[in-house]
């Protein structure tokens, strides 16, 4: 299959002395379909793929010398369609039979050898997808180019589409081949053959005619040819041989006969390739059986445009729909059209319990609730995954279309039973009404906007789009750039570390330190941790960011042990620091190797180094969590479990996961000095902690009675606002530098 990279460097020179080899020219001519009539076969290989790989054009070509001869083409200058030449030294043809390799780029200009090419300076052409034509003898004799004006990155089955029409072209021109031998040799050509006289009678049948009719050439000598193909049911047949004997040219065709039978028995429908070449006697008909053929384009053209799970049609086959529904409405159709974007809550976390056998067959069930919910003639489709699509097209107006979604709703609601389990789906969907103006891409885009509102506002349930909507999801994609910019380059951009302090309950000295990231962004002023970790997580841009957490803490804890050094202070004394890391980092096969590195880059002792983890997050993909904790406690970093209590681990996993440290998740510490549940709860995680030989750290103490109560609890470390709020690196060391005992504030008097 084609390859954007590497390609094999060829200068102009190298690439003429191939195509001007006698002996690929010879064959190239040999083919005699230079400068013949235009094949049909050609055209309709390069319309299937434009249609299916969405490209502008597309052109099948035999190099002969220096032209290129289109052999078929769509979306081609005019100058070309009207001489199917090309003359524009060197061409991608050109280098695709130099090279006899399949070849893709995604940008020409980008490519000093490619961006000078007539192609790219004069017609426009970027991209373009190549796949050389090899003949039955192994010459190079033309190509099949894809071609786009616009960069674009070459998909896999692109490229296998490419391949396989290169394949059907390459089979067509060994098929005209055979198809001009004389008649001497017509009872060796794979295909059938007829020839019939000026009257239209049989003169000439072959063996392979003969199978294919199911009569013997004495019975058909003589006859007419249309009572071996009769008018009434052959009429594309009869009008193509018609075409070749009025017009005095040969004629290629594709047509479904009634064959097998004589005029009015009811024969077989088959599908013939059929070429009609006139001669001095009459005409000579060449045909084939692609009835298996068409079948398989049949199948293949449903497989491009259709789900293979759920057999719903497929992102490709509804933009098309719904593209032909904008045209329809823009010349005068009024009719309503709306699309429905939906996403299967939390499907996730079913498919990861169940397993991904009964994830598909939970998603060929919603597709077919989807089918009965929604009209006869609504287009309902999968986008991937657990996301689905409905067009709703020919609908009164907005109202008849939000009754077809909310039959939906509680269409997926209904139990189901998958391997012996009661699931219970709901889905979140976002709706758009299409409006005058509107494209294809903006109705899907500010579906896809109203969805993400549903999820937000507590998911099962439909939101139609605003246009206020779409004002918010703006705002985010520019954070996402500027975020993407600082994580680039932190210190530019405002990235910065502080530390809150970690304390000892019983006499509130300073023992440890937690990063937190902070963002100041020049014109937005401070950004929250609550909308920067959850973008950066959704952009994935919290790996490389959450690296840079972990690398920068290290160095300036580093710095601190040489500043302890340096006044003769014992390095112990330096109070670690914990980092938090995020489940997506966790999941990363390089995370372990990242922390490695960094620890031996800062040169620091890994004991004094403590990562933080998410409750939920060690939960999730237990196994494979497990042997990631194990290989990180092999480093020699402490392990503490964030926020817990709130991601409901059994004592089981609990003891298999090799941590150091339970912190108390603030939302038991809040209520804990009233003596209530929380304070029960806040009991059995310290004394599971005292079980596990665990230490327990309580988060957000904000008062004195919090404090107070926690001590008498048993819980040995906290940090809140009561003791500090987060401190600048600088802050931080001149309280280093006192005695590191904090005083106990209220929470006001922090603020």
């Amino acid at each position: 299959m084609p390859s954007s990279t590497p390609l094999t460097p060829l200068d102009p020179v190298a690439i003429q002395t191939v195509v001007q080899d006698p002996r690929r020219l010879a064959a190239v001519r040999g083919t005699r379909l230079l400068d013949a009539e235009a094949d049909p076969a050609y055209l309709r290989l390069a319309q299937v793929a434009a249609r299916i790989m969405r490209a502008p054009a597309v052109l099948v070509t035999l190099v002969d010398g220096e032209r290129d001869f289109v052999l078929g083409g769509i979306g081609l200058p005019q100058p070309v369609l009207d001489t199917r030449e090309i003359r524009m030294a060197p061409t991608f043809c050109q280098y695709s039979v130099a090279l006899r390799e399949p070849y893709t780029i995604d940008d020409a200009r980008l490519h000093p050898e490619f961006a000078q090419y007539p192609a790219v300076l004069h017609l426009g052409a970027v991209a373009c997808a190549n796949v050389p034509l090899i003949s039955a003898e192994g010459h190079a004799i033309g190509n099949f180019c894809v071609v786009d004006l616009v960069p674009r990155s070459w998909s896999d089955d692109d490229r296998e589409l490419l391949s396989t029409l290169a394949a059907a072209a390459v089979a067509e021109l060994e098929l005209r081949k055979a198809l001009r031998t004389r008649e001497d040799v017509l009872q060796r050509v794979p295909d059938a053959v007829l020839t019939v006289d000026h009257d239209w009678r049989l003169t000439f049948v072959n063996q392979k005619a003969e199978s294919l009719l199911a009569r013997d050439s004495a019975a058909l000598i003589g006859c007419g040819l249309w009572d071996v193909f009769p008018l009434d049911a052959c009429e594309a047949f009869e009008a193509g041989c018609r075409v070749a004997r009025v017009e005095g040219r040969p004629t290629a065709f594709e047509a479904q006969v009634e064959s097998g039978g004589s005029a009015g028995t009811g024969g077989d429908r088959r599908w013939f390739d059929v070429h009609a070449e006139p001669s001095e006697t009459g005409l000579s008909i060449y045909f084939r059986d692609i009835t298996a053929r068409k079948a398989v384009e049949a199948q293949l053209s449903f497989q491009a445009l259709h789900d293979p799970l759920t057999g719903l049609a497929n992102r490709v086959l509804l933009l098309d729909r719904l593209e032909h529904g904008l045209e329809r409405r823009q010349r005068a159709d009024r009719s309503g059209l709306a699309v429905a974007l939906l996403d299967i809550d939390d499907f996730k976390r079913i498919n990861d319990t169940l397993g991904h056998a009964a994830g598909d067959q939970l998603l060929a069930e919603i597709a077919g609730r989807l089918r009965r919910a929604v009209r006869g003639y609504d287009t309902v489709a999968r986008f991937g995954g657990d996301e689905f699509a409905v067009l709703i097209d020919g609908s009164s107006g907005h109202d008849e279309a939000l009754a077809v979604v909310d039959r939906i709703l509680p269409a997926l609601r209904r139990p189901l039973l998958i391997e012996g389990q009661e699931i219970r789906l709901q889905a979140s969907i976002g709706v758009v009404h299409a409006a005058i103006g509107d494209s294809a891409h903006d109705l899907l885009r500010n579906a896809d906007v109203a969805m993400y509102r549903a999820k937000e506002a507590g998911k099962g349930r439909r939101v139609v789009f605003e246009p206020a909507m779409y004002a918010d999801v703006v705002e985010r994609r520019e954070l996402e750039f500027e975020l993407r910019a600082a994580v680039a380059d932190p210190a530019a951009f405002g990235l910065r570390l502080v530390y809150q302090p970690l304390v000892q309950l019983s006499d509130n000295r300073l023992i440890g330190t937690e990063a937190l990231i902070r963002w100041q962004h020049a014109s937005r002023g401070p950004i929250s941790p609550a909308v920067l970790i959850p973008l950066a997580e959704e952009t994935g841009l919290i790996v490389p960011l959450g690296l840079w957490v972990l690398r920068t803490a290290c160095a300036e804890f580093a710095a601190w042990r040489a500043r302890w050094a340096e006044a003769g202070l014992p390095a112990a004394s330096v109070p670690g620091v914990s980092v938090n890391v995020s489940g997506v980092q966790l999941q990363q096969p390089g995370f372990v190797a990242d922390v490695a590195r960094v620890l031996a880059e800062c040169a620091v002792p890994p004991e004094r180094i403590t990562l933080e983890i998410t409750e939920s997050v060690i939960m999730q993909d237990t196994e494979q969590t497990i042997a990631t904790l194990h290989a990180l406690k092999a480093l020699g970093v402490m392990l503490a479990i964030d926020d817990f209590g709130t991601g409901y681990s059994s004592l089981a996993y609990l003891r298999r996961f090799p941590v150091d440290v339970l912190k108390i998740d603030k939302s038991f510490i809040d209520g804990v000095a009233g003596g209530a549940s929380d304070a029960a709860l806040a009991r059995t995680i310290i004394a599971l902690g005292d079980t596990l030989n665990l230490r327990t750290v309580a988060e957000g103490i904000e008062d004195s009675h919090q404090r107070s109560e926690l001590r008498e609890l048993g819980c040995a470390v906290g940090q809140g606002y009561l003791f500090s709020r987060p401190l600048e690196v600088e802050a931080l060391l001149t309280l280093l530098a006192s005695d590191a005992v904090l005083p106990a504030r209220e929470l006001a008097a922090a603020v």
